[in-house]
C-alpha cells in the first residue's frame, strides 16, 4: 500500500515541477534553455518553406544563413 501511495506522490511532484517549468522558463535545465533559442529559427525556416522541409533541409538552410557555424 505504501508503494502505491509513494508512486502517486512522485507523479504529483513531477507534474507540479513540469507545470512550474512551463510557467517560469528559468527553472528548466541548461540543455532545455539552450534548445529553446534556435527553436524560433527552426520554426521560421519551416514555415517559410511551406512546412515541407524535413530536418536535413532545415539544418542545411540554417547553415546557409549562418545560424549554426
Amino acid at each position: 500500500m505504501f508503494a502505491l501511495r509513494f508512486k502517486y506522490f512522485l507523479a504529483a511532484c513531477f507534474c507540479w515541477s513540469h507545470a512550474a517549468q512551463q510557467r517560469n522558463q528559468t527553472l528548466r535545465g541548461a540543455r532545455a534553455q539552450r534548445d529553446a533559442v534556435p527553436l524560433l529559427e527552426i520554426q521560421r525556416i519551416w514555415q517559410a518553406h511551406l512546412q515541407v522541409y524535413g530536418a536535413d533541409k532545415v539544418w542545411k538552410q540554417m547553415n546557409r544563413e549562418g545560424i549554426y557555424r
